[in-house]
């Protein structure tokens, strides 16, 4: 009898605990870890609503950006199998970013279906050192990508720059570009850089390896009909070939 009413007490307890773990505000979460992490200063938060399983954060910022309202949802079931799964939702007035994310126990991070689509200038907001404007939409499909630290990245997908233009006083129309990555046997990503006929030609590939190291050559000319100020910017990189090919080679470690 006794023994009996101590399961039944300690059953209550135990589905009490994980209704508070359930119901737990998103907002006394992100309070907590402000006490006990030191959050970047760039980004702000605010109108924290929802719980951790479930959420809504009004309004997200970086250095001052406004990005938009971000909806997330915690998957329960992956953290049985040791995974942090998360399935979000940025939206702004112009911008749209949706992905699924997995953070496993080896610390890789797996994102699956990340689509966006944003203002390129918004783009300047994290590069704000660079001599140069950049204009028009950038469009994103990552079907797959994968990152753990030092050892580690892997791509697939497409980026699209549709209206390029570049501004270093007058704008500079590229028309529009892609890139497409895909994996590698080696754990790499490779990636092929091409317009769609504007008034940019441009032929590019990006060696991606495991650790983050790339490898970027590309070769690119003015079209007949294109602006008088494209060409003599291109002028500025070399010596064109005998097809009138400039050469752009860079290296470096993202």
């Amino acid at each position: 009898m006794i023994r009996a009413a101590w399961k039944f007490i300690l059953g209550g307890i135990f589905v009490y605990l994980i209704s508070l773990l359930i119901l737990l505000p998103a907002s006394h979460v992100h309070a907590l870890l402000e006490t006990r992490m030191t959050m970047p200063r760039q980004l702000g938060m605010n109108n924290i609503s929802g719980t951790i399983w479930s959420g809504h954060i009004a309004s997200l910022a970086w250095q001052g950006h406004t990005l938009g309202e971000l909806n997330w949802s915690l998957s329960p079931w992956q953290l049985l199998r040791g995974r942090l799964q998360l399935q979000t939702l940025l939206q702004g007035s112009d911008t749209t970013i949706s992905a699924q994310l997995q953070l496993r126990s080896d610390h890789s991070l797996h994102l699956q279906d990340l689509r966006a689509r944003l203002p390129a200038a918004q783009l300047m907001t994290f590069n704000q050192g660079l001599p140069i404007a950049i204009d028009g939409v950038i469009s994103l499909h990552l079907e797959k990508a994968s990152l753990r630290l030092q050892d580690k990245l892997s791509l697939q997908g497409k980026a699209t720059w549709n209206q390029a233009r570049l501004i270093t006083g007058q704008p500079l129309n590229l028309g529009d570009l892609s890139l497409i990555f895909e994996p590698k046997n080696d754990g790499g990503s490779q990636g092929l850089l091409s317009d769609n006929g504007g008034p940019l030609e441009i032929k590019g590939n990006i060696n991606l390896d495991p650790r983050g190291t790339y490898q970027f050559t590309a070769q690119l000319r003015a079209r007949p009909g294109a602006e008088d100020n494209l060409a003599q910017i291109l002028q500025l990189l070399d010596r064109a070939d005998s097809r009138g090919f400039y050469q752009l080679r860079y290296s470096g470690r993202l």
